[in-house]
């Protein structure tokens, strides 16, 4: 396997949905502890890192013999973005790239991690994003994006629409710190992929409801 590890994101303040990576999700586990286990069931230990400002999720990541970064504060507040601490953890550790774990898709199973690495491996492209896809009719800004006003399509012959479901991320070393410092983002490499994942187990966890 290349030199590629697993990077999972985990801040203290969450706004919309407090101390949300601590909250219970199943069981007595939370959504970080759920995260963790799903990354060793497919990376070894030495190559699974928790990004975290937070002591006490620092704590969760040491008790499972991970490595653990702290992030300073600038990079955990509200007006950072997840380039910041990306950018900031290619700069420590020596890596050929990432995956990036959101610890808010809980439902998506270490399957679809497995298979995702497996792409990321064969492909060997700068980056891969997971999406989910709906041959529903779909409009972007009330305008029809798949479909037409003037005929009824059955919806098993329109055209499938994709959505970024942010569940795992794949970004090459390299080629994401040489975009961000050429335009100052490198979120989107145009060397891409993208892996689908059901519907319905890859929604995010951002609020309460």
């Amino acid at each position: 396997m290349e030199n590629i590890v697993c990077l999972i994101p985990a801040r203290a303040g969450s706004k919309r949905l407090i101390n949300k990576n601590r909250l219970p999700f199943v069981g007595d586990k939370s959504l970080l502890q759920i995260s963790i286990e799903k990354a060793l069931t497919v990376f070894e230990k030495d190559f699974v890192y928790l990004s975290t400002d937070s002591h006490e999720l620092s704590s969760v990541g040491f008790d499972y013999g991970i490595n653990v970064i702290r992030r300073d504060v600038n990079l955990a507040d509200d007006l950072a973005t997840s380039e910041d601490y990306i950018a900031d953890f290619f700069k420590q550790v020596e890596c050929v790239g990432l995956v990036q774990l959101h610890t808010i898709t809980p439902l998506v199973g270490p399957e679809y991690l497995k298979e995702f690495l497996s792409r990321v491996i064969e492909d060997e492209r700068d980056a891969y994003y997971t999406v989910s896809r709906t041959t529903l009719e779909c409009l972007y800004r009330d305008k029809p994006l798949n479909f037409s006003m003037d005929t009824k399509t059955n919806s098993q012959d329109l055209e499938k629409v994709s959505e970024i479901n942010w569940a795992f991320t794949f970004w090459r070393r390299e080629a994401f710190l040489r975009k961000k410092d050429e335009i100052g983002s490198g979120t989107w490499l145009n060397n891409c992929g993208f892996y689908n994942i059901p519907r319905n187990i890859s929604f995010a966890i951002k609020t309460a409801d």
